[in-house]
């Protein structure tokens, strides 16, 4: 998946919902992912989505960083 060295780490836009998007296209890379993350080869989050500060109320920003955190792996 990465070539090895090529990179020391890759933060995946301070989103999770890319994340599952791109497991849905390749569940087959699953178990690479969650090596990479647990690695901190592959940094995914805080958000579940990025979030606009000045439209959302406080809220939504919680609970979109607690879906975040459910999703990380």
């Amino acid at each position: 998946m990465f070539e090895s060295g090529a990179l020391q780490y890759f933060h995946w836009d301070g989103q999770t919902s890319v994340l599952e998007d791109f497991l849905e296209i390749h569940p087959e890379l699953e178990a690479a992912v969650v090596a990479l993350i647990r690695n901190g080869k592959l940094i995914v989050g805080p958000w579940h989505v990025q979030p606009d500060e000045f439209i959302v109320s406080g809220e939504s920003h919680v609970r979109n960083l607690l879906i975040a955190r459910q999703l990380q792996l």
